[in-house]
């Protein structure tokens, strides 16, 4: 089964049911009324996949509702990399920055200096400004390497559309530490990038916006697993709701090798202008 097809819809019901997007699955609401009725459509296209889920049943008192879709992760925690397209460019990061104190191309220790500031900031750059791999030699860049692993590692991101015109990014280092801000804006694209040397990966829901508040999670960075969930009603939002949506599509798109920044930018472009014909 290929990840993107791991599909887990979760929420105030009587159980959490796994499905691969082509087997129809009925969810029962705690009251007892049929709430989802079945993933009812998903076809590949332009090497994308279209998901569309529709909804029955109960409207109202829905504390939590979120669709989740599951992707393996592998490789250094500073090749994992994570991201939002927002009104103008991407949240854009590795999982575990590679900078040094006093700036990228400083020195930490000037008595134990074994790389240049211009091997720094090519690593730098590739990393974090192109969206890139990188590959690290421990041995030549020993103190360059000690400070990336000392660098936090952030497990968990989170897009809250609060309303159409603002949105707050924040993120973690795991669960059960807080979350610290880090971007905000207005409307954001509704798409969120995860990659590493397991799957490369975005997905949108361009309604985002239109259909705040909602969100989108990227957690689990630093497992050997991670989920991007669609929010349809956060739990931090709920009281804001007052039904669900007949129906929401989700498009995913696989690429095959790291994009850079505008690919994904591309994509969540497309996705806009493809629900609005």
């Amino acid at each position: 089964m290929e990840p993107y097809k791991n599909i887990e819809i979760i929420g105030a019901i009587k159980e959490t049911v796994t499905g691969n997007g082509y087997t129809k699955k009925s969810l029962t609401h705690l009251s007892g009324q049929e709430l989802i009725g079945h993933i009812i459509d998903e076809s590949e296209f332009e090497g994308d996949t279209h998901v569309n889920i529709a909804f029955s049943g109960a409207q109202e008192n829905i504390a939590m509702l979120g669709i989740r879709f599951s992707f393996p992760v592998s490789g250094e925690l500073f090749n994992r990399h994570v991201g939002f397209v927002c009104e103008r460019g991407m949240f854009y990061e590795g999982v575990q920055p590679m900078y040094v104190g006093g700036g990228i191309w400083g020195k930490k220790n000037p008595n134990s200096v074994s790389s240049t500031p211009e091997m720094r900031r090519s690593l730098y750059e590739r990393q974090q400004l192109d969206g890139q791999f990188v590959e690290l030699d421990r041995e030549l860049m020993a103190d360059f390497s000690q400070v990336v692993d000392d660098n936090a590692a952030f497990s968990d991101f989170r897009l809250v559309q609060f309303a159409p015109k603002s949105y707050t990014i924040c993120k973690r280092t795991k669960e059960g530490h807080a979350f610290i801000d880090a971007v905000k804006g207005n409307a954001s694209k509704g798409t969120a990038f995860i990659g590493s040397s397991a799957a490369i990966f975005a997905l949108s829901f361009p309604d985002l916006s239109i259909d705040a508040p909602r969100a989108i999670e990227i957690n689990g960075m630093l497992e050997d697993r991670a989920y991007i969930t669609l929010w349809l009603v956060h739990p931090m939002c709920g009281e804001f709701i007052s039904e669900i949506p007949e129906s929401v599509d989700i498009y995913v798109r696989r690429f095959t090798q790291m994009p850079g920044k505008q690919a994904v930018i591309d994509f969540a472009n497309d996705m806009q202008r493809r629900v609005q014909k």
